[in-house]
């Protein structure tokens, strides 16, 4: 794995990993932060595996190097990331957050937008 992914993928594990700090850990009993899976969501609706798309989606996995699965899952910003990154490092998607617009224009014309896309 190239020093620059393993970073991203670092910096990605580690903002995963941040939550909320309303009260110090140490102060919390056992019991409040155990994982309580009875109070998930359902998952609705169910949706029935179709073994032809299951066979596909093996054999595509099979075919994927790690640093390819690695970078399906991370999205960078399109403010942090060159069209050069997401294809040498594979990236899944681009989020366009606050702020991040082509060429830093808030008001960019949709032609902007589908070059920046293309690229």
């Amino acid at each position: 794995m190239t020093q620059k992914l393993l970073t991203l993928v670092s910096a990605a594990a580690l903002l995963a990993a941040c939550q909320s700090v309303d009260a110090p850990r140490q102060q919390l009993s056992d019991a409040a932060i155990a994982i309580k899976p009875e109070r998930w969501p359902l998952q609705s609706p169910v949706i029935e595996r179709n073994p032809e798309h299951e066979a596909k989606i093996r054999d595509l996995l099979s075919r994927m190097t790690l640093e390819e699965k690695v970078g399906q899952v991370v999205q960078a910003d399109i403010a942090s990331v060159t069209p050069q990154q997401v294809r040498d490092y594979h990236l899944g998607s681009v989020l366009n957050g606050g702020s991040s617009e082509p060429g830093g224009d808030n008001r960019a014309a949709t032609e902007a937008w589908l070059e920046l896309a293309d690229e």
